[in-house]
């Protein structure tokens, strides 16, 4: 048990150390002189075009699952009453 304790801690103590840094990292400069250039763009449109998509996917896998259970449940009791 004490193995487990002293992961989470050291986790915590991690996630500490990285949000200070980012929080502290914005205030140790100044000015930034920063070019996107129009091949920067299209990748971030074409990331987001791609997560839709993915999550669309995603979304339907698991509606075409949960269809799935509901019609095994509920679908074998309509054909019992058929037969009968």
């Amino acid at each position: 048990m004490t193995g487990g304790r002293r992961v989470r801690h050291t986790s915590a103590k991690c996630l500490a150390i990285g949000v200070t840094a980012a929080a502290l990292l914005p205030a140790s400069y100044d000015s930034a002189f920063a070019y996107l250039d129009p091949g920067t763009g299209s990748i971030i449109l074409q990331s987001l075009i791609a997560g839709i998509i993915g999550s669309l996917a995603f979304a339907r896998m698991y509606w075409t699952r949960l269809k799935d259970v509901v019609r095994r449940t509920f679908g074998n009791r309509g054909n019992d009453t058929k037969n009968q």
